[in-house]
């Protein structure tokens, strides 16, 4: 039910991220869209790249970093890389509480 409501968002990836985004080889890429047709958010599609050639592009705002492209990708194009934007969940209560309260500040 939570990740129903969550896909319901216009920018699901900004309220749930696992920490890790997808990212593709172009040499490996083949355009086949498995990972187009693979993706839960629909965070991917296919776009012109600098290339000229259609390639598969993230939209970060719709991935939660689930990976699900990258287990279907036949060609090993697609591997998950850890995003620097998003920022580590507390440990504990205790930590959660520590950051709740510095956040009031």
């Amino acid at each position: 039910m939570i990740l129903k409501t969550v896909l319901a968002q216009p920018k699901p990836g900004l309220s749930l991220n696992s920490g890790f985004k997808p990212r593709h080889d172009s040499d490996l890429c083949t355009s086949c869209g498995t990972c187009i047709d693979r993706c839960p958010t629909q965070a991917l599609a296919m776009a012109l790249a600098m290339d000229n050639e259609d390639k598969p592009q993230l939209n970060l705002d719709r991935c939660i970093g689930c990976g699900v492209c990258a287990t279907g990708c036949a060609f090993d194009a697609v591997t998950l890389v850890e995003r620097a934007d998003i920022l580590t969940p507390p440990l504990d209560q205790k930590a959660l509480r520590e950051a709740i309260k510095a956040s009031q500040v």
